[in-house]
């Protein structure tokens, strides 16, 4: 390995760089920088060199100082301090500086709150977690290695500590979770003291000596690694992974039959190293059959896991919980473990376009990613037809495009122009768009067609008279309105305007025919109105009058024109009684 770098700083960090070195001798401190940005420079040649965050170790107690000249010189705002720590963070353009003193630290047996004193630089180094991010970089680009094994671990590509492995983890027991994890995303091995170590001390990984979101950022960052599933080998080998994870551990030894040649846990981990490289997917492929030991049975000699999904959504949302995950990656994740079985069941000749509008409808954003986790479902297995995964996403695609193309409007804009006379430009500035509470829309005529046009055009015209529709008669030419005085409210208002009247200790409502009473009182059937699930209350506007919702074809009706003998009577409360008060 190369003991200078050059040149010393990336592009990206030139001016940084240029100003620590300046402000360092100004003030007379010694800087270093330290830690990932040495050990990944000095690996650029296999790995890349975009570096987000870079460490500055200040011999001494100047950190804290030496970032505050910093940020003056860079414009940046005022840093932010850690005074127990003597540490100090400065924020650049989606990068980060972290000016950090000297120190030695001890830890209680049962604690993760450290006792801190300032130290040398050799003291500070030796109590970090690994040898290959103990390497210090001059501003020339010599790197320092005093530790004396450093360089050799970062060339033989191993994970050592710096003290004994025992007595590392015993500071902080996250460390057996981080090399782990180093040894994924740098494709290292662990030495053998290492992972004897780690699986000596792996029942300390757990709260309250670890925090469960210590847990989970480190888990997550080895879940989306290349070598995903060697990494998540080495955690069982190690012992970690019941600690993180242990719904996974009924698993072991569970043959599936089938298509399959491994058990469930190691189906589980191959599903996880095929599945796309971002958290989502890594999380429900990993999951998604941790149910079937639950239902597992055996049927004429057979394995069977009837009901793995849904049981297996449950327990996949307990173990995301349990590390802290967002609720909203958490419902994501569940969904997919829920819905994984959907896409496998695919049959191009059985399936009806009702069944894919299902499928869609149910996976809702999480489609592609459901998509892709039967993809890598399957490939885990031997199953035979992978490729009609990609049949099922190409007639979803031909699908969504027949939906686009039947709700083009009748009419061209030019057309409503000539109709109307109205000029270019939003319907809102000529058209009467109610305002009043509870009125949701205007009313949508019955025009799915072509020809239906000229009718619904006719009905926004000057001649029409503007104004509220729902104030006056919509005009012959218009089929399936309501009559003259009737207004719409969606049936979420109605149903509020129901309760708000019994709360007032209004009269029931009685049932009336609301053919006879309102006129034509039926919802719009309209070929377009149905496919879009658009039920409308039709409600006659009557000071003091009761109503009730009935059914009329695909529409509900509300009429609210009931004479009063009939407002308080048995039959009437009977009547109006909604299903399930």
């Amino acid at each position: 390995m190369p003991a200078r770098l050059d040149p010393p700083a990336l592009p990206e960090w030139e001016q940084p760089f240029a100003a620590v070195h300046d402000q360092s001798a100004q003030l007379g401190l010694r800087a270093y920088v330290v830690g990932g940005y040495v050990r990944d420079r000095l690996l650029a040649g296999e790995r890349g060199t975009t570096i987000r965050e870079v460490d500055v170790l200040v011999d001494g107690r100047g950190a804290i100082q030496l970032a505050t000249a910093v940020g003056r010189v860079l414009k940046l705002r005022p840093p932010v301090i850690f005074e127990r720590f003597g540490t100090a963070h400065l924020d650049l353009d989606h990068r980060a500086l972290e000016f950090v003193s000297s120190r030695v630290e001890s830890y209680a047996p049962s604690s993760r709150k450290p006792d801190v004193r300032p130290g040398t630089l050799k003291e500070d180094v030796m109590r970090r977690d690994f040898t290959i991010n103990t390497l210090l970089m001059d501003w020339d680009g010599t790197v320092l290695d005093l530790t004396g094994r450093a360089l050799k671990d970062l060339e033989a590509r191993r994970i050592m500590t710096p003290l004994e492995p025992a007595s590392t983890f015993d500071e902080d027991p996250l460390r057996m979770l981080r090399a782990v994890r180093f040894a994924t995303t740098l494709q290292f091995s662990l030495d053998p003291s290492v992972e004897s170590a780690i699986r000596a001390q792996a029942g300390r990984l757990q709260p309250p000596v670890v925090s469960m979101e210590r847990i989970r950022d480190e888990f997550s960052k080895l879940l989306v690694s290349e070598q995903v599933q060697r990494g998540l080998e080495l955690l069982d080998a190690t012992r970690l992974l019941p600690r993180i994870v242990p719904q996974l551990e009924a698993g072991k030894g569970m043959q599936q039959g089938g298509w399959h040649s491994h058990d469930v846990f190691g189906h589980s981990l191959l599903t996880a190293s095929l599945a796309p490289p971002e958290l989502i997917s890594r999380l429900a492929a990993l999951l998604h059959d941790v149910g079937k030991p639950a239902v597992h049975e055996l049927k004429d000699g057979k394995p069977t896991f009837i009901g793995h999904q849904e049981i297996g959504a449950g327990m996949a949302g307990a173990a995301l919980r349990h590390l802290r995950y967002p609720g909203e990656l958490t419902a994501d994740v569940v969904k997919l473990v829920r819905l994984h079985m959907r896409p496998i069941q695919y049959d191009p000749l059985g399936w009806e376009d009702k069944a894919v509008r299902r499928l869609v409808r149910d996976a809702g954003d999480q489609l592609q990613r459901l998509l892709a986790l039967a993809r890598a479902d399957m490939r885990a297995s031997h199953y035979p037809d992978v490729k009609k995964i990609d049949d099922l996403e190409a007639r979803i695609r031909r699908l969504d495009a027949s939906a686009i193309a039947a709700i083009r409007s009748p009419l061209t804009g030019e057309e409503v122009m000539a109709r109307t006379g109205r000029p270019a430009g939003p319907m809102e500035r000529w058209l009467p768009i109610p305002r009043r509470p509870g009125v949701t829309s205007r009313p949508i005529p019955s025009c799915s067609r072509r020809d239906s046009g000229p009718p619904l055009a006719m009905a926004f015209s000057p001649a029409a008279g503007g104004g509220d529709p729902g104030d006056r008669a919509p005009g012959p030419c218009i089929p399936g309105r309501p009559g003259a005085g009737a207004r719409r409210v969606s049936a979420a208002a109605a149903v509020r305007r129901r309760l708000l009247d019994a709360r007032r200790g209004g009269a029931p409502r009685a049932a009336v025919d609301c053919r006879a009473r309102a006129g034509r009182c039926r919802a719009d059937r309209g070929s377009g109105l149905r496919a879009a699930a658009r039920r409308w209350l039709f409600v006659r506007r009557r000071a003091g009058a009761g109503g009730h919702p009935r059914r009329h074809g695909s529409g509900v009706g509300l009429c609210r024109a009931a004479p009063a003998s009939h407002a308080g009577t048995a039959e009437g409360r009977a009547r109006g009684r909604e299903p399930g008060q």
